[in-house]
Formats: structure tokens, sequence, C-alpha cells
């Protein structure tokens, strides 16, 4: 019976912060706790990307592509945790994710017909909140280069870009890309606070 009682009791909000404090409570310092929230926020971005494209026809390439950006950001925690290099761990998943799938998923998820615009200004903004240093201007530098490319390549050649669906899938996709950027980025930047 005092299984069940514990078990029926309700979540506080106590209860939530010790949870979320074990998840981070023996990183070292705040960069590397920086990597644990990036990892965190990265993983809940692409598993609600899997939910969204599967409801929104958003075609098997595009759910496959956020089932490795959460196996990315599942693997750079246990990576960094293991080896203690938080650094180089966010380093590569910006390259991965950013500089590699984001722009695969602009040329199979309609281009600048969708929600990318959004998830690039988030990548951008999550990048420059994730690293530190020269190394943050480099890789925000060459993700502007990119997305511009991406941008120009799918005007130039439109047939390079898998469209979506309809324009209810277009104004479905725009909407909930604004949402989970805007609210990604700001759930970061208030964990961040919560823990410097």
């Amino acid at each position: 019976s005092t299984r069940v009682s514990v078990m029926a009791q309700p979540t506080t909000q106590r209860s939530v912060r010790s949870r979320w404090q074990t998840v981070y409570q023996d990183v070292p310092d705040f960069h590397a706790r920086l990597s644990v929230i990036s990892a965190m926020t990265g993983f809940v971005v692409a598993v609600i990307g899997i939910a969204v494209n599967a409801l929104n026809d958003g075609g098997a390439i595009q759910i496959l592509l956020c089932v490795v950006m959460a196996a990315m950001s599942v693997g750079m925690i246990w990576f960094a945790r293991r080896t203690g290099k938080y650094e180089q761990a966010r380093v590569i998943t910006v390259v991965i994710v950013f500089l590699v799938i984001f722009p695969s998923m602009f040329f199979t998820g309609g281009g600048y017909h969708s929600g990318m615009p959004a998830l690039m200004v988030f990548g951008m903004g999550f990048s420059g909140i994730a690293l530190v240093g020269r190394g943050m201007w480099v890789l925000l530098g060459l993700e502007f280069v990119v997305y511009s490319a991406c941008c120009v390549a799918g005007y130039l050649y439109p047939q390079l870009i898998t469209p979506l669906a309809g324009p209810t899938e277009l104004v479905i996709d725009v909407i909930l890309c604004i949402a989970l950027a805007g609210l990604s980025l700001s759930a970061m930047l208030h964990l961040l606070l919560r823990v410097h």
C-alpha cells in the first residue's frame, strides 16, 4: 500500500526540479552544463520533429533525419559525460546537425516554402548560445553561408526541393516550426539562467 501511495503522489515543482538537477548534478562547470542543456533541447526538438513530420505527411526521409538528430543529442550527452570533452561534443553536434542535417531537411522538406527558415534561425541561435569563443563566430558564419546557399540553390534549381504535400501542410509546418524554434530557444535560455 505504501508503494501505491508513493506512485499516486502528484508531481510537484520540487520533484520536477530535483529530477532535472539529477541530470546535471555531477557536471563539473557552467560550460559543461551548457552541453547537457543543449543536448536535451536538441533531443526535445528532434522528438517533436518526428511527431510533426509523421502527422503532417512529411515523409520518411524527414522522419529519419529527426531520428538521427535525436540520436546525436543522446550520443552527445553520453560522449561528453564519458570523456569529459564537453566543448568538443557541442562543436561536433552543431556541425553534424546544423551544417549537415538541417540543409538536408531543407531540400527534402519544402525548402523556403516550409518552416525550415525558422528552424535555420533556431540553428544559428542555438549555436550562438551553445558555443563559446572564436569557434562560435566561425560556425555561425558557416551556418549563414550554408543556409544562404540552400535558399539560392532552391531558387535557381527548384527541382532539387521536395515540396510539401499541399497548402494545408505548408501552413501547419510553418506555424509549428515557428513555435518550436521560439519555444525551444526560450526554454534553453531559461534553463541556462537557472543553472548559472
